[in-house]
């Protein structure tokens, strides 16, 4: 048996989702706080509100989901395509620009005077867009060379061409702001094709090829996943081209949004899984199995609270409520993507991997810990994305500090679990080598 060392490209993804989790738990998810601060009329931020809401946007969108998603995009994209890894050249190019473009975004936005907001935010835009464009550049690459023709190779694609509009939308918005603020039809279309386009879409093929394996079931194939996924991007494509062009009617906005909702739902009970039990996988992870069930029964609710936003925006004549488009934002975003990451990074990354193998049984992360705290702060998010407006500003307040607090608490409890078996990985092997070659000579 080999005790060789793991490439240095293999463990890229690791220095992705440190830094992604650096982002959200020192930054991303405490300024939440400072924007309550603003909202109760306290200087300096009450004067910055909305900049403070767009950089926390941005943070959690581009700085979390964002460079977890291109991480495990960058590992798992060629492994599942039979593709040797990116060099690390590649792998750590994306990863400094993107966190060049988000560092200089988050100052223009939060602290710089306002004089020279726009050039950090510019600039900020310039560095990120470049690292997204290196993305869909380097999955498209492999699915060239590679020839993927499964179905997951199909929301591959979509994921590549929608990193691009992603680009291309980030270094607009920072083009038509003002003084550090986006305007908003450009925020909430870099949003949209953010959330849903460059990062479900990775979510989507990543979990085609691999969940259902863990459950005993063949992938879906063409037939079954082509459908709902080109539901899906279609009803994105009719939601950006109605926010980009002021969101005045709702009569590409709302179908726009029902059927991404739909599709989305749909992929939830084709790619995904939402009942059953992994047997595929050894008793030490399945604990693991059951984020991917609690994101896919999320994937289910956001779809659905995206239908009724649109079925309302129909009766009323206008833009599907903000309100619900909130709700169902934040159910993808913390319900769908960030359980997501937490489930599938102990599933598929080799530090955990290694730590379960050590332990021999039980889950490495303290799973009912962080899937009760991040269950419940999406929960009380959406509330409160659907409920803004209805209930008085300082429960609203209340409810997103909670979430706020619940998701930090199970974020850091993820993370010093990976940062423990980051640590130990190297005792772990070196452990693990020894008793296989005492079994052998025994």
């Amino acid at each position: 048996m080999s005790s060789a060392p793991q490439p240095a490209e293999e463990k890229s993804y690791l220095w992705f989702m440190a830094s992604a989790l650096a982002v959200t738990l020192l930054a991303g998810l405490p300024l939440p706080f400072l924007i309550a601060a603003g909202y109760s009329g306290q200087e300096p931020w009450s004067g910055r509100l909305d900049g403070l809401v767009q950089a926390h946007g941005a943070l959690q969108l581009q700085g979390w989901a964002g460079l977890v998603v291109a991480g495990m995009g960058l590992r798992m994209v060629p492994r599942l395509a039979g593709r040797r890894p990116l060099p690390s050249v590649i792998t750590g190019s994306i990863l400094a620009l993107m966190l060049a473009g988000l560092l200089l975004r988050t100052l223009g936005q939060t602290l710089a005077p306002t004089w020279v907001a726009g050039g950090f935010l510019e600039a900020g835009a310039g560095a990120a867009g470049a690292g997204m464009a290196a993305f869909a550049i380097a999955t498209a690459s492999t699915l060239v060379i590679r020839r993927v023709t499964r179905s997951w190779g199909l929301a591959a694609w979509a994921a590549a061409v929608w990193w691009l509009v992603w680009a291309a939308l980030t270094v607009r918005a920072a083009a038509l702001s003002t003084a550090g603020v986006i305007p908003g039809n450009a925020s909430d279309a870099s949003n949209w094709v953010g959330l849903l386009g460059a990062v479900g879409n990775v979510v989507w093929a990543v979990q085609s090829r691999s969940v259902p394996v863990f459950y005993g079931r063949r992938p879906p194939g063409m037939l079954r996943l082509a459908p709902p996924l080109v539901l899906f991007n279609l009803g994105i494509v009719a939601v950006v081209v109605a926010v980009l062009a002021g969101g005045e009617s709702a009569r590409l906005y709302a179908p726009g949004l029902a059927a991404a909702g739909l599709g989305m739902a749909w992929l939830a009970l084709v790619a995904g899984s939402i009942v059953g039990t992994a047997i595929r996988l050894r008793p030490g992870s399945r604990a693991a199995a059951s984020f991917i069930v609690a994101a896919n029964l999320w994937a289910i609710a956001a779809g659905l609270l995206m239908v009724a936003g649109a079925m309302l925006g129909v009766a009323s004549g206008q833009p599907p409520p903000v309100t619900l488009r909130d709700a169902a934002y934040h159910a993808f975003a913390l319900g769908v993507v960030t359980i997501l990451i937490v489930g599938m990074a102990q599933l598929v990354t080799p530090v955990f991997a290694i730590q379960r193998a050590a332990a021999a049984s039980g889950p490495t992360v303290p799973h009912r810990l962080v899937l009760s705290t991040l269950m419940l702060a999406t929960a009380l998010r959406a509330v409160a994305g659907a409920a803004n407006g209805a209930i008085s500003e300082g429960l609203w307040a209340l409810l997103i500090a909670m979430a706020g607090s619940l998701a930090w608490t199970g974020l850091a409890a993820f993370a010093f679990a990976m940062a423990r078996s980051w640590l130990r990985q190297g005792r772990l092997k070196t452990g693990l080598v020894s008793s296989a070659l005492d079994k052998r000579l025994s």
